[in-house]
């Protein structure tokens, strides 16, 4: 009888993950996002570029941040994120693909903004810049 209690305790800390190596989580087996660009200088006329994924066929939208005006939008995750309006920035998801719209710059200002990708667990930000007049 003294030798079982030992051995439940031993199964338990093994059965809970307790013990290195003997748990792995499903979602730890994400590779990281890659991309043709992580950084886009956009034209002050405006126009459209494009990032994409080299490694998956499928990621979202999840959050823009407009830097130059302080702004931070995160489309609805419950909803279509594959089409957002951005203040100067129009983003169409296409699979793989994220197309960035730009109006043109008519301030002396650079514009700056920070799209974040995401697929799984893991994500990828891309950096716009679009020059000023």
């Amino acid at each position: 009888m003294n030798k079982i209690i030992p051995l439940i305790a031993i199964l338990d800390v093994i059965a809970a993950g307790g013990v290195s190596g003997c748990h792995k989580e499903k979602n730890s087996d994400w590779e990281r996002i890659k991309t043709n660009e992580t950084k886009l200088t956009l034209s002050v006329n405006g126009g459209t570029d494009s990032v994409w994924t080299t490694n998956y066929a499928r990621w979202w939208i999840s959050e823009i941040e407009l830097t130059d005006i302080d702004s931070l939008i995160t489309p609805d995750p419950n909803e279509s994120n594959d089409h957002v309006n951005a203040d100067w920035l129009v983003l169409d998801n296409n699979q793989n693909k994220l197309y960035i719209h730009s109006e043109p710059n008519t301030t002396q200002s650079r514009r700056k903004a920070i799209v974040t990708m995401t697929v799984g667990d893991v994500f990828k930000n891309i950096h716009i810049i679009q020059e000023a007049k």
